[in-house]
């Protein structure tokens, strides 16, 4: 959790300040000492787990939604994986030209994150998140309570919210959606999904022919969603 701590009354032992009054020393010991490059490295690696979380929750979305199938879909998730394998691209080049510095600390070439990084922010993930609002269509928004399976309407609705793949209760209870408005915060509200449920009938944008369901890319990334909440290993796999 990011936060702000105010100390109001706090003796500072200026003596043992390394860079009090160096301010060239405080501008330039970053790119001197490779400081800079690591945290980059770390940056763009953060980068790639994160798209490999959304790779995996739309994964689980199409599949829960039924709609894996459906050619537009399939090319939404090629999609996907081209910008995981971009980021993961610009992580392994800044290893495999990385260089001794005159320290002999082993260090990541910095030209390859600086892209991974500066892509993620400002066109990679603005995209994912429109390719789950577009996924999820009115999902998010349109998802039974509990209330509703108590009702003299209720076999309706389990008749007519269910799907090949799951359940109306199981599609109310899945994490899937949750998840869903963690990656695009404005999925819940129904002005950003309303115009998702017509392009996701009416898209025609042609898919890669390379990616099929049975061995889809994005099957490994789902474990986050799959494993058990009080399992130990829940999380996305990180980068290798």
């Amino acid at each position: 959790m990011d936060a702000v701590v105010f100390f109001d009354d706090v003796p500072v032992p200026w003596e043992r300040a390394f860079l009090l009054g160096d301010v060239d020393m405080c501008n330039n010991h970053g790119n001197a000492t490779q400081m800079n490059t690591h945290t980059g490295h770390q940056v763009t690696t953060r980068c790639v787990v994160k798209a490999e979380f959304i790779l995996g929750l739309a994964g689980l979305m199409v599949e829960t939604l039924g709609s894996e199938q459906l050619d537009h879909v399939q090319e939404k998730m090629g999609e996907l994986v081209c910008y995981l394998e971009i980021l993961k691209a610009c992580v392994r080049a800044s290893e495999a030209d990385a260089e001794l510095n005159q320290w002999g600390v082993m260090c990541p070439v910095q030209a390859p994150f600086v892209a991974g990084w500066n892509l993620f922010p400002r066109m990679i993930y603005p995209r994912i998140a429109e390719i789950i609002q577009t996924l999820g269509s009115s999902s998010p928004t349109a998802l039974p309570s509990e209330a509703d399976f108590h009702m003299a309407l209720t076999p309706e609705v389990g008749r007519y919210l269910a799907t090949d793949s799951a359940s109306a209760r199981d599609r109310a209870s899945c994490s899937t959606w949750r998840g869903t408005w963690s990656v695009v915060p404005s999925a819940g509200d129904r002005s950003s999904t309303s115009g998702s449920s017509a392009a996701t009938r009416y898209a025609t944008r042609l898919h890669s022919s390379t990616i099929t369901t049975e061995r889809a890319p994005w099957h490994e990334y789902r474990s986050f969603w799959s494993a058990p909440a009080e399992s130990p290993s829940r999380g996305a796999p990180h980068y290798k």
